[in-house]
């Protein structure tokens, strides 16, 4: 009869935690999944959006921005010297994203 006891509090002590593992992963508020390393959708729209941008304004087709694209009234222009990090005369893809910060 101990021998009964012993092996019924062996197996629930074992078996306990493991329940509880499979109920915090059947409720949704706890759900169990790895974290996403993919971009979100508002990330991924916003990324089309200012390679968009980038393309409209580059009317060379060259991948960078000269100050001479990029229209007086555009609010990019007035921080052209700022976002030309490397001081090159020109906008990269990268500089501009800056902007978009």
């Amino acid at each position: 009869m101990h021998k009964f006891f012993s092996a019924i509090s062996i197996a629930a002590t074992f078996a306990g935690p493991a329940a509880f593992a499979g109920a915090a992963e059947q409720n949704p508020k706890y759900p169990h999944h790895e974290p996403s390393t993919q971009p979100s959708g508002k990330m991924e729209h916003r990324k089309m959006a200012e390679d968009e941008e980038f393309a409209s304004l580059d009317r060379n087709r060259d991948g960078r921005l000269a100050r001479e694209e990029i229209p007086v009234d555009n609010p990019v222009a007035a921080q052209f010297e700022q976002l030309d990090v490397n001081k090159d005369g020109g906008l990269s893809k990268r500089e501009f994203a800056k902007y978009r910060e």
